[in-house]
Parts: structure tokens; C-alpha cells; sequence
């Protein structure tokens, strides 16, 4: 509710004006507590304009609304209601937005499967690696992937993706049959979006099936998560056992230069004795 002061021109001009701010009968005001200020009001307070729901007639049928924005009485169509009047509306299906659509999709996916087969690929002629060669988790959500898109979604007309024209390679790629998108799109509209949006909330298309396998695999704790902290602890061991190796070595380099230091002293004295004794002889050798 929004409150404001009108001049109405009259001896007691000021008029307190509450009004909801909410549209339709749901947002009526009912009642008001004015608590202590309500002696000090003039008691000829009414309603000036009643709350109303908007009405229309779509193709027959009776329809409210809350509001003049009517988003549900035509499936992807928003009416916005201005005044009392009869109007026609024609839809035409955009086929070139839906084959774009369709388009990118298939150039996403295959840009996946080109990441995926780089990251585990193997070079014979250079010795190269993939950053992942032998990752089974990679390989896990491939496979998964793959399986959506193969196994079909539920019992309308288009089940699979080769029904509308979209064939899974044997690399793991789609390829798309131009032709027959083109024709599935201008004669079957209806059909090819419940194929990838689904029949009803409880029957899901392959858009929705495609959805719930990612987010099974990126959720908290999911796959890729739970891959991933276990390669970080990997990592975390290897530094450890890396630290304790470095110290290991510094602790040798340490006992060899003292023992290098000892050894050196020992060949000094070694030296100082034998000058010592070469003395001693030769003085000997001159007495004789």
C-alpha cells in the first residue's frame, strides 16, 4: 500500500489517498487500521476505484488476469492489455531462429568432444600427450553424454536425434542433415520442440535430460568435484614427500661436508707427519 496527499480544491482540499500496489482482486484493500490517528480524520473516506481483474476472450474461451500482462493464456506469447477493444493475433513460427538454435547446440557439443579427445589424446609420431590421457573421469563424462544422446526422450513423434536429422558420428561428434532439419522444422514444429523441451512438466525432452546429467556432474560433491579434490590431496601428498626427500637430502649434503671437513683435517695431519718423518730420515742419514 502507497500513501499520498491530493489537493482536491474544495474548503478542506487535502484528501489522504491510499492505494495498493498490487493489481486484480487479490490486491484489494479491505481494511485499515489507523490506530490513534483515526479520530483526527474526516469520516467520508470511500473507495474510488474499485480492484478489478482483468478479462479477455481468447479464441472462445474466458480468461483472468491479476494483471493487464497476460503471459499464459498462449503458449510463449505475452499479452499486454491497454484498453477495452477486439484484436486478431497470427503467429508465424521463426524457422530460421530454431535451425540457428538447433545449429549451436551441435557446434557446442562438438566443441566439447574436440576438448575432450585433445585432453586425451596420444601423438605416436612425437611421443605428445593429452594433459588427461587416461583420466577416467573424462572418459566418464563422455560416455554419459553419449548415453543421453542416444538412448531418445519420451513417446512423441520425434524420439531420437536422428528423427530430426541429427546423427551421432562414430568419433562422438553430430553431424546435421540439413535437409532433413529444414523439413522437421517447417512440418513438425511442435513436435521438435517437445522433443527438446518435453511433452508436460513430467515428461522431459532432451534439453532437460541433457541438464540434469551436468548437473549431476558438476553439483557440490558431484563427479568432476569429487575428482578434483582427490587430485588435489594427490597433489598435496606429492609435495609433502617432496619436502621430506628435500630435507633428507640437505641432512646427507650436511654429513658429507662434515665428513669431507673431518676427512680433510685428517689429511692435513697426515701431511704435517709425513713431513715430519722425512725429516727425521733424512737427519739420520746424515749422522751416518
Amino acid at each position: 500500500v502507497t500513501a499520498s496527499i491530493v489537493n482536491d480544491g474544495t474548503a478542506s482540499p487535502y484528501r489522504l489517498v491510499l492505494a495498493s500496489t498490487e493489481t486484480g482482486s487479490d490486491g484489494a484493500i479491505t481494511s485499515i487500521d489507523f490506530g490513534d490517528l483515526a479520530g483526527s480524520l474526516t469520516a467520508d473516506a470511500g473507495t474510488e476505484i474499485t480492484a478489478e481483474n482483468a478479462t479477455l476472450t481468447v479464441n472462445g474461451i474466458d480468461i483472468v488476469s491479476q494483471t493487464n500482462k497476460v503471459e499464459d493464456a498462449i503458449q510463449g506469447v505475452t499479452l499486454t492489455l491497454t484498453e477495452v477493444d477486439s484484436a486478431s493475433l497470427s503467429l508465424d513460427r521463426d524457422t530460421v531462429a530454431i535451425t540457428k538454435t538447433i545449429e549451436k547446440f551441435v557446434k557446442a557439443y562438438n566443441n566439447l568432444q574436440e576438448n575432450v579427445s585433445s585432453l586425451s589424446s596420444f601423438d605416436q609420431d612425437t611421443d605428445v600427450t593429452g594433459t588427461l590421457l587416461g583420466e577416467s573421469t573424462l572418459r566418464s563424462v563422455q560416455v554419459q553424454l553419449r548415453s543421453v544422446l542416444s538412448e531418445g526422450v519420451g513417446n512423441g513423434a520425434l524420439g531420437t536425434l536422428s528423427d530430426v536429422g541429427i546423427t551421432l558420428q562414430l568419433d562422438g561428434s553430430l553431424e546435421i542433415d540439413e535437409d532433413a532439419l529444414a523439413e522437421i522444422v517447417e512440418n513438425q514444429g511442435g513436435a521438435l520442440s517437445n522433443f527438446f523441451a518435453g511433452l508436460s512438466l513430467s515428461e522431459d525432452g532432451l534439453a532437460d535430460n541433457l541438464g540434469d546429467k551436468l548437473d549431476n556432474i558438476l553439483k557440490a560433491n558431484g563427479l568432476l568435484e569429487n575428482r578434483t579434490n582427490a587430485l588435489e590431496a594427490s597433489v598435496k601428498r606429492f609435495d609433502q614427500r617432496y619436502d621430506r626427500v628435500e630435507e633428507m637430502i640437505d641432512a646427507t649434503v650436511d654429513r658429507y661436508r662434515t665428513q669431507f671437513g673431518q676427512l680433510d683435517a685428517l689429511i692435513s695431519r697426515m701431511n704435517s707427519t709425513s713431513n715430519y718423518l722425512t725429516q727425521q730420515f733424512e737427519m739420520m742419514r746424515e749422522i751416518k
